[in-house]
């Protein structure tokens, strides 16, 4: 089963989407189906990958944003 995680979008470029972890409180990255998303919008993605020496969490977004928070 997917782990899905609710966050809010922090930051976005050409490079990278960022996000805020609701539960628990961490930053992560989304690194597919991020498009549409912007700054202050709601999203739920699943846990892709992680890296606990270098402190990242990456996700796959559920395509889009879902509303400013």
């Amino acid at each position: 089963t997917a782990v899905r995680l609710d966050a809010i979008v922090t930051g976005v470029s050409k490079a990278a989407t960022y996000v805020r972890l609701l539960r628990p409180p961490a930053e992560g990255r989304v690194v597919r189906r991020h498009e549409g998303m912007d700054v202050g919008d709601r999203v739920r993605g699943k846990l892709v990958k992680t890296d606990p020496e270098k402190g990242w969490i990456d996700l796959e977004g559920d395509g889009g944003g879902n509303g400013k928070s």
